[in-house]
């Protein structure tokens, strides 16, 4: 233990030692939130706190340090009872065990970088009936994230034996005062943050650049979404971007930034783990010298995948609200272009085909798809959207319109694209794209 001396005077009256865990302040107060909350078997009582070592070799950044925060669970069962035919202790020992594995890997920790290794009788505590840890496979080697142990009655016996006050439970079935058995888990904030961002650092390769990216599960990234505006010397866009941060910063943490090319801004924030970007540029606002207007919708691109999707600004709450609240970006962008073309992209038939504009056939009147944006951003979703190892038959260099898009599966993307030739005729050809085909903006 930590010790150290209380008061301006050092002398052995004074002595004191800093606590080494938050466990014993649960057992001190497990008669009183038992009477004021009139509970019964099982309950947990949780705690967050500082913790203190006196470690001999501190070292490897945070894993280990003199003065570290602890979170704790005293899970109080009855030890008369069972569950599923099993000691209830032993039960909720073995269930505690499965939920505290299944919460690292449900926030992204990869499964091959987690085991759980039991104690061998030669290091089990002396009080403990069985202690099992979740260790994690740091650069330096597997090491202890957490500890989940069968504490029995040790704890609470001691506190009554040393205290003189009763600390039991009437088991009000068997009519008996019993002293409840403890499953503890207990781990220490600091190493879980290490685990979590030494896995989600990644470096890859994007055409020829080293790109750093964080893939933090979005529930335990510090910025949730960034909006960033294209051009920062365009005041429209700049304004626009700026609202939107408003809006969005009232739900999840969201910032602004304008301090550099987009291409470096999505670098930035890949690089603190930020699951999401809006980008706001010229299509959004229009262009009043061109005499064109503004379509209101901005591009939200995906860390991971570097996906990129069009939507409405006013859809952007709706939007975030799934893929925040556990829909995959797999499944919300082939949704989105799915509900963008509604049926089927084609080319009229007959001899005038050649020549015809391509058109959209939603459930309404025919819509000629003549603007290059939207033919332009049609081709650039089909790109992305289409799965890993689909065959690739044409570069996506060059293409200027888009003549057809099947969609019998809303997962794989079948997109008919033509070129416009030297001569001002038209090649038509099909292909198919794998997932991931870099793009200028990605």
């Amino acid at each position: 233990m930590f010790k150290t001396f209380m008061g301006p005077v050092e002398e052995d009256a004074a002595v004191t030692y800093l606590r080494p865990e938050t466990a014993q302040g649960i057992f001190v107060n497990f008669d009183n939130v038992l009477q004021a909350m009139r509970l019964k078997l099982p309950f947990g009582i949780a705690q967050i706190g500082k913790s203190f070592r006196n470690e001999i070799t501190p070292g490897n950044f945070i894993f280990r340090t003199r003065e570290f925060e602890q979170m704790e669970i005293e899970y109080f069962v009855n030890p008369r009872d069972s569950v599923d035919g099993k000691p209830a202790d032993e039960y909720w020992h073995e269930r505690w065990i499965e939920d505290r594995l299944a919460w690292y890997r449900r926030y992204g920790i990869r499964p091959d970088n987690l085991r759980l290794r039991e104690h061998g009788r030669d290091e089990l505590s002396h009080y403990a009936k069985r202690t099992a840890d979740v260790e994690y496979r740091f650069p330096m080697g597997w090491s202890e994230l957490e500890g989940i142990a069968n504490r029995t009655d040790f704890d609470l016996k001691q506190h009554a034996k040393f205290s003189g006050k009763s600390l039991t439970y009437f088991d009000e079935e068997r009519k008996e005062h019993i002293v409840p058995y403890v499953i503890e888990p207990s781990a220490g904030a600091d190493r879980s943050l290490l685990a979590f961002l030494v896995d989600a650092y990644r470096e890859e390769e994007v055409r020829g650049e080293k790109r750093v990216v964080l893939q933090l599960h979005p529930e335990l990234a510090p910025i949730k979404i960034a909006v960033l505006p294209l051009l920062k010397k365009r005041e429209e866009i700049v304004k626009t971007a700026q609202a939107i941060r408003g809006d969005l910063a009232r739900r999840w943490v969201t910032v602004y930034d304008d301090t550099a090319a987009i291409g470096r801004l999505y670098r930035r924030q890949d690089e603190v783990g930020t699951p999401y970007c809006v980008t706001v540029d010229v299509q959004t606002v229009g262009d009043p010298d061109k005499g064109e207007a503004g379509d209101r919708q901005v591009t939200i691109r995906d860390r991971d995948s570097m996906g990129q999707i069009r939507v409405a600004i006013g859809e952007l709450a709706a939007v975030f609200e799934r893929l925040f609240g556990g829909e995959s970006w797999a499944a919300v962008a082939p949704r989105r272009l799915q509900d963008l073309t509604a049926s089927v992209l084609h080319r009229p038939a007959g001899p005038a085909a050649a020549n015809s504009p391509t058109v959209l056939t939603p459930a309404g009147p025919e819509l000629h798809i003549a603007s290059a944006r939207v033919a332009e951003f049609l081709r650039f979703h089909a790109v992305r959207s289409a799965p890993r190892g689909a065959p690739f038959a044409a570069s996506p260099a060059g293409l200027r319109r888009v003549t057809q898009i099947r969609m019998p599966d809303p997962s794989r993307y079948h997109v008919g694209l033509s070129r416009v030739s030297s001569s001002g005729g038209r090649r038509s050809r099909a292909a198919r794209y794998p997932a991931r085909t870099p793009s200028p903006r990605a």
